[in-house]
């Protein structure tokens, strides 16, 4: 079964019963060489995969590790709590301060 609300939530049951969900969460990007938290609200053990975007000055989805163009580096990870976001120094000039959209799938 899939369920769709308003485009803004999205689940699908397993035959076991298991119910997978996507969250999506937005945030900002701490400054260069710093990092910064975005709380997920989730118990950290159901989460399955998270995928973490940063807009840079010109709009453009930066994933994390992105090294083809300098200035736009930076790497996450998930905490109990919280999505901790790290803007390389010297290299995240362009994607610090910066919209930042997480999106999470995880297991109810």
């Amino acid at each position: 079964m899939i369920n769709i609300s308003n485009m803004t939530s999205f689940q699908i049951r397993l035959d076991s019963g298991v119910v997978i969900k996507m969250k999506k969460i937005t945030g900002t990007s701490p400054a260069v060489g710093a990092n910064g938290t975005i709380a997920h609200g989730l118990d950290r053990s159901k989460i399955l995969a998270v995928q973490v975007l940063i807009l840079n000055d010109s709009g453009n989805c930066i994933p994390p590790g992105f090294t083809s163009v300098a200035n736009h580096e930076f790497d996450f990870f998930v905490e109990m709590d919280d999505v901790r976001i790290y803007c390389v120094a010297a290299n995240s000039s362009s994607i610090d301060g910066n919209d930042v959209h997480i999106l999470i799938i995880y297991e109810e």
